[in-house]
């Protein structure tokens, strides 16, 4: 069994991570994450100067805590994933941090909720992380995880209850979530799996799109 979930080769059914040490893919992981902080507080600064509020240390909470939430992540995946791609993990910190940013503008006690989601979002990271230590894991079951997918989009339509005029959400106790969004990962990991598996095409037409 392979470690690091190295991404699944196009041409072969095997990691096709040649292309930089481990290690090397994690100081380049943390060298974006601090790169994108700057651009992070930034968004922050502009939203707080937009809604004209007078500026507060407590302000600085929110990106705080955001950032040590995804260099958490960032040890996580550098313990029990040496050699996945360096660049998911910073992308995915800029594009939180600019939504909770225009979260924070709109309700303070609702980007503190986001945050503790977040830290929730970075603990089922590593717990994937633990227990799927081989893409080709998922791959053996992109059929299933496909049907997954589409059974969770469905879902919504037949117990789902109504939120302001759309029936997108699941009711489970005191939470509410919408079964849309793990579509979205299932979707991901299927196509991912079918094209590593499938070889390139060199004819574009539309007919074998």
């Amino acid at each position: 069994m392979r470690s690091g979930l190295c991404p699944l080769s196009r041409t072969a059914r095997r990691p096709a991570c040649t292309r930089a040490p481990p290690m090397k893919r994690r100081t380049t992981e943390l060298l974006l994450l601090a790169a994108g902080t700057p651009a992070v507080l930034l968004i922050f600064a502009l939203v707080e100067a937009n809604a004209a509020r007078t500026f507060a240390w407590t302000d600085l909470a929110v990106p705080a805590a955001l950032l040590g939430a995804f260099v958490l992540a960032h040890v996580a995946i550098r313990k029990l994933a040496p050699a996945a791609d360096p660049g998911l993990l910073p992308i995915a910190y800029v594009l939180t941090g600019t939504g909770l940013a225009f979260v924070t503008r709109l309700d303070q006690e609702l980007a503190a909720s986001q945050v503790v989601w977040i830290f929730a979002g970075v603990a089922a990271l590593v717990l994937t992380l633990v227990f799927v230590r081989s893409l080709e894991e998922v791959a053996r079951y992109k059929y299933s995880v496909m049907l997954l997918g589409i059974g969770l989009l469905v879902l919504p339509a037949l117990i789902g209850r109504e939120i302001n005029g759309a029936k997108l959400w699941l009711r489970l106790g005191p939470f509410s979530f919408q079964p849309g969004e793990l579509a979205k990962i299932c979707i991901v990991l299927f196509l991912a799996a079918y094209l590593a598996e499938e070889p390139p095409r060199r004819d574009l037409s539309l007919i074998h799109i």
